[in-house]
C-alpha cells in the first residue's frame, strides 16, 4: 500500500494498537469531545447557504462553536499535562485523531497550538500520530500565530469572487505537491476539488 493510501486509510479508519492496553476512558472522552465539536461545525455549510455568511444565524453558530472550542481546549490542556500527547498507544488511532482535531480548533487559546506543536511533531516521529495531521497544525500555526505563509496548503479560504475554496498565502507553491506527498497528503488540486464539490 502506498504511503498516500496508507495515510488516507489512517485518516478515516481505526487500526487497533497491539501490545499495549488502551486507556478506554480517556479515548472515549476525547471522541465524545470531538463529536460535540463536529456536531456544530456540520451546520456551517447549510446555514451559510440558507442565510449567508454575514447572517445572525451564522454569528450565533460561531459563538457556540467558539464556546465549545474554548471548553474543549481547557480540557485538552489538562489531558496533555497529565498524560503527554495522547497518542495511538494510549488512546488508539481514533482517540489521537480526536485529540489532534481539538488542538487544531484551539484557535481561541493564545498559545496552545504553538506550545504543543513540538510535542505533536515528536509524537508523529515516534509513530504515535500520523504526520498528515502535523502538516495541518504546522500550516495553522504559521498562518495564524506566526504570520507566515503555509507550507502544505491545508488551510483554505473561500474566494468571494469565484465562490471556490483556495489555499492562501502558500510558500513555494511550485513544490507544494512534493511536500504534501512527503507527509501523505493528496496533491493540492485534488484536495481543492474535494472541497469545491
Amino acid at each position: 500500500m502506498s504511503k498516500l493510501l496508507f495515510s488516507f486509510f489512517l485518516l478515516f479508519f481505526t487500526i487497533p494498537s497491539f501490545g499495549q492496553k488502551l486507556n478506554d476512558e480517556l479515548r472515549n472522552e476525547l471522541i465524545s469531545m470531538k463529536t460535540i465539536d463536529q456536531s456544530h461545525r456540520i451546520q456551517i455549510d447549510s446555514l451559510r447557504t440558507r442565510f449567508g455568511n454575514e447572517s445572525k444565524q451564522m454569528d450565533s453558530l460561531w459563538r457556540i462553536i467558539h464556546e465549545v472550542d474554548s471548553l474543549n481546549t481547557i480540557r485538552l490542556i489538562q489531558i496533555i499535562e497529565e498524560f503527554g500527547w495522547p497518542g495511538r498507544s494510549l488512546v488508539g488511532d481514533d482517540g489521537t485523531r480526536a485529540a489532534f482535531l481539538l488542538l487544531q480548533h484551539a484557535d481561541q487559546h493564545p498559545t496552545a497550538q504553538v506550545m504543543y506543536l513540538p510535542m505533536v511533531i515528536d509524537a508523529a516521529d515516534r509513530g504515535e500520530l500520523n504526520w498528515m495531521y502535523v502538516a495541518y497544525l504546522i500550516d495553522r500555526v504559521r498562518l495564524y500565530k506566526e504570520d507566515k505563509g503555509q507550507v502544505y496548503g491545508t488551510q483554505l479560504q473561500l474566494n468571494k469572487d469565484t465562490n471556490l475554496w483556495e489555499a492562501f498565502r502558500l510558500e513555494d507553491p511550485e513544490n507544494v505537491d512534493a511536500r504534501r506527498a512527503e507527509v501523505g497528503l493528496f496533491p493540492l488540486q485534488q484536495y481543492l476539488d474535494m472541497y469545491n464539490k
